[in-house]
């Protein structure tokens, strides 16, 4: 049995609770959980996680983590402050991986994103397509990527990037994810336009995935699209049939649904209220392009733990024992 300690960073936000999860079930090795606020972790897990107080933000409060000859996985991630975009996606990954790769860790796993990837042109994008990305956030996540690659190429630590389309499932804050489960249920979602397609993946299977790269005695530097997608009507009637309820029908015209979420728009910032159609919402479900993992299932062998459909069934019994839906 594997006894490397494993290094967590952001096990407290909604991927990071998933992961811990998986550790617990399968593993006896130590678990370092880094973290602002030691309260914050369940009491479940008090007795076999080790909890050490830093800031990724701060290189000096990383000095206590043993990282020699220790896994880490870093999901430490700032995904809605601007402000802090850089500081923590990119100068806190440096402070990690500079002391990390010196003391030769036995291989560091970093959760990025497509975003990174931008918008191209193309409808198949796998782990070759050029990367040009295209928000701060989007360049926040490149830059933290470029900074790995170069501590890969001076130390020759294994380094494995993760880039996970939109990732849902029981914990997650996504007022968008939620909304459109909401709509589904009480029967106001309608398609917009044809043969779009769902880039998702449940929480639960980007934690198996970052599993078995742990496990996959990896040498070098690899990069792996996260996405179990399928088509937008698939996955659509897949929630409407979990929730019961009768599946959506006539799709709106693409053209219509953002003419329409156009003029909601001023409306929404001038009364400072939220509608649920927008512009973004609108791009997201007329979205073509699809997110290949097949470069995941080749080399690493990975098959989705849970897969779209229990994924679901989990996240809408969630919701619905949070009193959200």
């Amino acid at each position: 049995m594997n006894r490397s300690p494993y290094i967590v960073t952001g096990g407290t936000s909604f991927i990071g609770r998933h992961l811990i999860q998986r550790l617990l079930d399968e593993e006896e090795a130590p678990i370092i959980l880094l973290t602002r606020n030691a309260s914050k972790i369940p009491q479940d897990w008090r007795s076999r996680v080790q909890a050490v107080e830093g800031d990724i933000r701060e290189k000096r409060s990383l000095s206590m983590l043993p990282f020699e000859g220790s896994i880490v996985f870093h999901l430490a991630g700032e995904v809605n402050s601007k402000s802090l975009f850089h500081d923590i996606n990119v100068t806190g990954t440096e402070n990690l991986i500079s002391l990390a790769a010196p003391a030769r860790v036995k291989h560091f796993i970093h959760l990025s994103s497509v975003g990174v990837i931008g918008h191209p042109a193309e409808r198949q994008i796998d782990e070759t397509t050029p990367c040009h990305p295209m928000n701060e956030y989007e360049r926040s996540k490149y830059e933290g990527e470029k900074i790995l690659t170069e501590y890969f190429e001076r130390y020759q630590i294994p380094v494995t990037i993760f880039r996970p389309s939109t990732v849902f499932g029981e914990g997650s804050k996504s007022q968008s994810f939620l909304g459109w489960m909401r709509s589904i249920k009480n029967r106001t979602f309608r398609f917009i336009g044809e043969k779009a397609y769902a880039n998702y993946i449940y929480a639960g299977d980007v934690a198996e995935a970052l599993f078995r790269a742990s496990k996959s005695g990896q040498t070098g530097k690899e990069i792996f699209i996260l996405s179990d997608g399928k088509p937008m009507e698939e996955f659509v009637h897949s929630a409407a049939e979990i929730l019961k309820v009768e599946i959506p029908g006539t799709p709106i015209p693409r053209w219509f649904a953002f003419v329409v979420a156009g003029t909601l728009a001023p409306l929404a910032n001038h009364f400072g209220k939220s509608f649920p159609l927008t512009v973004t919402r609108v791009r997201a479900l007329t979205d073509r392009r699809i997110f290949s993992m097949e470069k995941l299932r080749r080399e690493l062998e990975f098959k989705p733990r849970f897969g779209i459909v229990e994924g679901l069934k989990r996240t809408l019994r969630w919701y619905e024992k949070e009193g959200l839906l």
